[in-house]
């Protein structure tokens, strides 16, 4: 009896301790957030023609992150998409597809380069696909896919 009753007082702390906090303050924990404000946000890709401009048409190695900014796994993705892209500037020229940008025209690409899901992450080299992954990682992760694959 006594040892239920300290369960509830300790699960009621527990509780009144993330309530005042907040889930984010826990599930944030060694996250450097105004690190993350200073990257900034890489080009999206707003049409088709732009597309072809920045991606079939580059010489070089391009990653193309297609996504949407209603998908979790997406945002969750973005900031490590945008820290890669400052990383290995001049290596890699960094782009984003969201199908749901305000004003875009850019249907007919993600169509034809989104995988199963979002997000689709696509390494494309001189305009020619050379590998393509789905669904959300870790930066340490996503840095390796990359260079693994360039």
């Amino acid at each position: 009896m006594k040892s239920t009753k300290l369960c509830l007082i300790l699960i009621g702390v527990m509780l009144a301790v993330i309530s005042t906090t907040g889930c984010s303050e826990y599930a944030g924990k060694g996250r450097q957030p105004e690190r993350e404000k200073e990257i900034p946000e890489v080009k999206h890709i707003m049409t088709a023609k732009e597309f072809q401009a920045e991606v079939l048409n580059y010489d070089g190695y391009v990653l193309l992150d297609i996504g949407a900014h209603w998908c979790k796994p997406c945002v969750m993705i973005g900031p490590h998409v945008n820290r890669l892209a400052v990383e290995m500037e001049g290596e890699l020229k960094v782009v984003k597809l969201y199908q749901d940008d305000k004003g875009a025209d850019n249907q007919a690409p993600f169509m034809k380069y989104v995988g199963r899901g979002i997000p689709t992450l696509v390494i494309f080299n001189s305009g020619k696909v050379i590998a393509k992954t789905e669904g959300s990682m870790g930066y340490n992760g996503l840095k390796k896919w990359v260079e693994d694959n360039i």
